[in-house]
């Protein structure tokens, strides 16, 4: 590969798919657009090969656009341009909208697809870690010592190896994906005194009337996705330091002075598990229960399951 193009796929499709804007649109300009065998070949009435045909993919693929429209209808707001619009700078970097791109070429695809990789594995080392942090904690701590002694030994060797897993996730993200890392401190710990404080505002009306109230824009770096950053940077050094003095303290766990280490990494964890458990809702049970009240709504409606409601033009024009 030559430098030029090295360049573009290195830093230009890097500091586009970076922002929190939808990429489709750009995305089309490093791509060939349409095809030979898609063109047709006696007349000249397929024209602009990297502009967008209106198809709505985009439209459709988009969690955003599901979430503040539910469906489009009107023809001139099935394009890229209108999901910039919808979108805005609340766009969740998921890059479907690229996927579903007839106009968007293979190989910038794969680039695409492969840019948020690393991210994800370190999200799955880092929910791995915590879930059976979560598990064998609650369970040595309330059932220690009712289980035999070596099924005792051997959940605390499984949650030291996930506590040091834990330890080194930080340092994997660091190390796999400097930039993304750096760009997520950076952004959850900036704070804007006004919006933020406008978020959590209709975040409480919403918890209070979760009927009534909409949900508040859940763009990437919310201000619930920046307390979690902010959370896990102090809540990890916390436990890795408790966790370390209290597995090579001289005595058993609550035992003695040590008692006070062993008080700090329970009470941590404590709190990690109940976010854990209120972060699991917003990610991925309202979702389902959003879904099940739509099939609902269906078979009260229709006798099916399926629910064609949602694409009802009135809720879109």
């Amino acid at each position: 590969m030559n430098q030029p193009a090295k360049f573009i796929k290195s830093k230009l499709l890097s500091d586009i798919l970076g922002e929190n804007f939808s990429p489709v649109a750009r995305m089309r300009l490093f791509s060939r657009g349409v095809q030979p065998n898609n063109r047709l070949s006696r007349y000249g009435l397929a024209a602009a090969d990297k502009g967008c045909l209106a198809c709505g993919n985009c439209i459709d693929a988009c969690p955003v656009v599901r979430e503040k429209e539910r469906f489009q209808w009107q023809q001139n707001k099935r394009t890229s341009m209108a999901l910039e619009a919808i979108v805005g700078d609340d766009c969740r970097r998921c890059y479907r909208c690229v996927r579903s791109c007839p106009q968007v070429s293979k190989d910038t695809k794969e680039y695409v697809f492969g840019f948020r990789r690393t991210e994800k594995f370190i999200h799955v080392l880092l929910a791995g870690s915590i879930f059976t942090l979560m598990a064998t904690g609650i369970f040595l701590y309330h059932y220690r010592a009712d289980i035999p002694t070596f099924d005792a030994g051997l959940l605390g060797w499984l949650h030291t190896l996930a506590g040091v897993l834990l330890m080194l996730v930080p340092i994997l993200y660091w190390k796999m994906a400097n930039g993304q890392f750096r760009r997520l401190l950076k952004n959850s710990w900036q704070w804007n005194r006004e919006a933020d404080k406008a978020w959590w505002e209709e975040f409480k009306a919403f918890l209070r009337h979760p009927v009534g109230k909409v949900l508040p824009h859940w763009r990437e770096f919310n201000p619930y996705h920046k307390f979690w950053v902010c959370y896990l940077c102090v809540a990890i050094p916390l436990l890795a330091v408790t966790g370390i003095i209290n597995f090579f303290s001289p005595t058993m766990p609550g035992e003695g002075g040590w008692a006070v280490f062993y008080a700090i990494h329970s009470l941590v964890a404590l709190c990690t598990d109940l976010l854990i458990i209120t972060h699991l809702y917003f990610k991925l049970l309202r979702f389902l229960i959003r879904t099940t009240a739509d099939m609902y709504k269906s078979w009260k409606k229709t006798g099916t399951f399926h629910y064609p409601f949602i694409y009802d033009q009135k809720k879109s024009s």
